[in-house]
Protein backbone atom coordinates (compact mmCIF):
# COMPACT_ATOMS: atom_id res chain seq x y z
CA UNK A 1 0.00 0.00 0.00
CA UNK A 2 1.03 3.25 -0.83
CA UNK A 3 1.54 6.11 1.54
CA UNK A 4 1.94 9.96 1.25
CA UNK A 5 4.27 11.74 3.17
CA UNK A 6 3.43 12.55 6.99
CA UNK A 7 4.76 15.34 9.30
CA UNK A 8 6.15 17.84 6.11
CA UNK A 9 7.11 21.59 7.00
CA UNK A 10 9.07 24.11 6.33
CA UNK A 11 12.33 23.73 8.64
CA UNK A 12 13.93 26.69 7.40
CA UNK A 13 15.20 28.58 4.92
CA UNK A 14 18.68 29.53 4.42
CA UNK A 15 21.54 31.04 1.74
CA UNK A 16 19.07 34.34 1.40
CA UNK A 17 19.91 36.40 -1.58
CA UNK A 18 17.87 39.06 -2.51
CA UNK A 19 18.77 41.78 -5.10
CA UNK A 20 15.86 43.44 -7.28
CA UNK A 21 15.96 41.36 -10.11
CA UNK A 22 16.43 37.97 -8.35
CA UNK A 23 15.83 36.67 -5.02
CA UNK A 24 17.34 32.79 -3.79
CA UNK A 25 17.17 30.85 -1.15
CA UNK A 26 17.08 27.38 0.32
CA UNK A 27 13.91 25.92 1.20
CA UNK A 28 15.09 22.91 3.79
CA UNK A 29 11.09 20.60 4.13
CA UNK A 30 11.63 17.85 6.64
CA UNK A 31 9.28 14.48 5.73
CA UNK A 32 8.73 11.20 6.65
CA UNK A 33 8.31 8.52 3.95
CA UNK A 34 6.58 5.25 5.33
CA UNK A 35 7.28 3.54 1.47
CA UNK A 36 9.39 1.06 0.69
CA UNK A 37 10.34 3.36 -2.18
CA UNK A 38 12.26 7.00 -2.43
CA UNK A 39 9.56 10.04 -3.16
CA UNK A 40 9.98 13.03 -5.22
CA UNK A 41 8.81 16.29 -4.66
CA UNK A 42 9.26 19.04 -7.86
CA UNK A 43 6.42 20.47 -8.36
CA UNK A 44 4.65 23.65 -5.74
CA UNK A 45 2.34 26.10 -5.59
CA UNK A 46 4.53 28.25 -3.17
CA UNK A 47 3.98 31.90 -2.64
CA UNK A 48 6.58 34.21 -1.62
CA UNK A 49 5.98 37.75 0.84
CA UNK A 50 8.37 39.84 2.50
CA UNK A 51 7.21 42.71 4.29
CA UNK A 52 9.03 45.02 6.87
CA UNK A 53 8.44 47.21 9.84
CA UNK A 54 10.92 50.16 8.13
CA UNK A 55 9.64 52.22 5.48
CA UNK A 56 12.00 54.14 3.99
CA UNK A 57 11.16 57.74 2.53
CA UNK A 58 12.23 60.53 0.01
CA UNK A 59 12.98 62.99 3.02
CA UNK A 60 15.17 60.78 5.25
CA UNK A 61 18.60 60.06 4.35
CA UNK A 62 19.95 56.74 3.52
CA UNK A 63 20.98 55.65 7.27
CA UNK A 64 17.43 56.47 8.94
CA UNK A 65 14.21 54.93 8.40
CA UNK A 66 10.84 55.55 10.24
CA UNK A 67 9.42 52.18 11.82
CA UNK A 68 5.92 51.40 9.73
CA UNK A 69 3.14 52.40 12.67
CA UNK A 70 1.03 49.84 11.49
CA UNK A 71 0.62 46.11 10.81
CA UNK A 72 3.32 44.84 8.36
CA UNK A 73 1.34 44.62 4.75
CA UNK A 74 2.61 41.87 2.92
CA UNK A 75 4.54 42.00 -0.70
CA UNK A 76 3.70 39.62 -3.01
CA UNK A 77 6.95 38.85 -4.27
CA UNK A 78 6.29 35.96 -6.72
CA UNK A 79 4.90 32.22 -7.15
CA UNK A 80 7.13 29.20 -7.07
CA UNK A 81 5.41 26.35 -9.01
CA UNK A 82 8.70 24.22 -9.58
CA UNK A 83 11.30 23.14 -7.56
CA UNK A 84 15.04 23.92 -9.19
CA UNK A 85 15.78 20.69 -7.66
CA UNK A 86 13.66 17.79 -6.20
CA UNK A 87 13.31 17.27 -2.59
CA UNK A 88 13.91 13.61 -2.29
CA UNK A 89 12.58 11.49 0.86
CA UNK A 90 14.26 8.26 1.33
CA UNK A 91 12.04 5.07 1.81
CA UNK A 92 11.62 3.82 5.18
CA UNK A 93 13.96 1.50 6.66
CA UNK A 94 12.89 -1.55 7.19
CA UNK A 95 9.32 -0.46 7.46
CA UNK A 96 10.13 2.04 10.22
CA UNK A 97 9.88 5.51 8.56
CA UNK A 98 12.50 8.38 10.03
CA UNK A 99 12.28 11.70 9.04
CA UNK A 100 14.23 13.04 6.89
CA UNK A 101 15.53 16.51 5.76
CA UNK A 102 15.55 17.34 1.89
CA UNK A 103 16.70 21.09 0.42
CA UNK A 104 16.01 22.77 -2.37
CA UNK A 105 17.05 26.35 -3.80
CA UNK A 106 14.23 28.45 -5.09
CA UNK A 107 14.27 31.22 -7.21
CA UNK A 108 12.28 34.32 -8.36
CA UNK A 109 12.95 36.34 -11.09
CA UNK A 110 12.06 40.44 -10.66
CA UNK A 111 10.90 39.81 -7.29
CA UNK A 112 7.23 41.93 -6.24
CA UNK A 113 6.95 42.57 -10.26
CA UNK A 114 3.86 41.29 -11.86
CA UNK A 115 1.30 42.12 -14.49
CA UNK A 116 -1.09 44.47 -12.74
CA UNK A 117 1.59 46.10 -10.47
CA UNK A 118 4.51 47.52 -12.13
CA UNK A 119 5.56 48.93 -8.70
CA UNK A 120 5.98 46.05 -6.71
CA UNK A 121 9.62 45.56 -8.12
CA UNK A 122 10.63 48.93 -6.98
CA UNK A 123 9.04 48.38 -3.30
CA UNK A 124 10.86 45.01 -3.01
CA UNK A 125 14.31 46.79 -4.19
CA UNK A 126 13.74 49.64 -0.83
CA UNK A 127 12.21 46.59 1.31
CA UNK A 128 15.51 44.48 1.19
CA UNK A 129 17.68 47.93 2.19
CA UNK A 130 16.35 46.73 5.81
CA UNK A 131 15.48 44.00 8.23
CA UNK A 132 12.47 42.04 6.73
CA UNK A 133 10.25 38.64 6.85
CA UNK A 134 10.52 36.44 3.91
CA UNK A 135 7.37 34.24 3.96
CA UNK A 136 6.65 31.17 1.84
CA UNK A 137 3.10 29.39 1.87
CA UNK A 138 1.83 27.14 -0.42
CA UNK A 139 1.53 23.47 -0.96
CA UNK A 140 3.74 20.98 -2.38
CA UNK A 141 2.79 17.95 -5.00
CA UNK A 142 4.27 14.72 -5.26
CA UNK A 143 2.86 11.41 -6.71
CA UNK A 144 3.01 8.42 -4.18
CA UNK A 145 3.53 5.82 -6.48
CA UNK A 146 6.84 6.02 -8.89
CA UNK A 147 4.49 4.75 -12.07
CA UNK A 148 4.65 7.49 -15.00
CA UNK A 149 0.63 6.34 -15.95
CA UNK A 150 -0.07 6.96 -12.53
CA UNK A 151 -1.55 10.51 -12.01
CA UNK A 152 -3.19 10.73 -8.44
CA UNK A 153 -1.70 13.90 -6.94
CA UNK A 154 -0.90 14.49 -3.47
CA UNK A 155 -0.58 18.17 -1.98
CA UNK A 156 1.17 19.44 1.79
CA UNK A 157 0.40 22.50 2.65
CA UNK A 158 3.28 24.10 4.14
CA UNK A 159 4.30 27.55 5.64
CA UNK A 160 7.21 29.39 6.89
CA UNK A 161 8.36 32.68 8.37
CA UNK A 162 12.03 33.76 8.50
CA UNK A 163 13.67 37.04 9.41
CA UNK A 164 16.24 38.17 7.24
CA UNK A 165 18.64 40.97 8.14
CA UNK A 166 20.49 41.86 4.89
CA UNK A 167 23.12 44.02 7.04
CA UNK A 168 24.66 41.24 8.82
CA UNK A 169 23.26 38.19 6.30
CA UNK A 170 21.56 36.51 9.44
CA UNK A 171 18.64 34.51 8.83
CA UNK A 172 16.28 33.52 11.47
CA UNK A 173 12.88 31.59 12.12
CA UNK A 174 10.70 34.16 13.31
CA UNK A 175 8.95 33.40 16.40
CA UNK A 176 5.45 34.86 15.42
CA UNK A 177 4.01 33.32 12.67
CA UNK A 178 0.64 34.95 12.64
CA UNK A 179 0.78 34.52 8.54
CA UNK A 180 1.16 30.90 8.85
CA UNK A 181 -1.44 30.65 11.76
CA UNK A 182 -4.38 32.29 9.70
CA UNK A 183 -6.13 29.70 7.24
CA UNK A 184 -3.68 28.92 4.63
CA UNK A 185 -6.26 29.28 1.96
CA UNK A 186 -6.72 32.93 2.59
CA UNK A 187 -3.99 34.57 0.26
CA UNK A 188 -4.17 31.72 -1.86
Amino acid sequence: MALPLASVDVLELSNVLGSTKELFFDLHVKGRNGNLWSLQVQEAALSVFASSQYVPTSTLSDNETLPFPSANPLEFLGTVYQLDEPLIFPPAHFFHPRTHEAISQVQIKNPGKTKNDMSGNERWSYLIRYPYELTVRGVLKYQVLPFPFHTQVHSARVCHVSRIDPATGEISNAIEQTTCDDGIDAIM
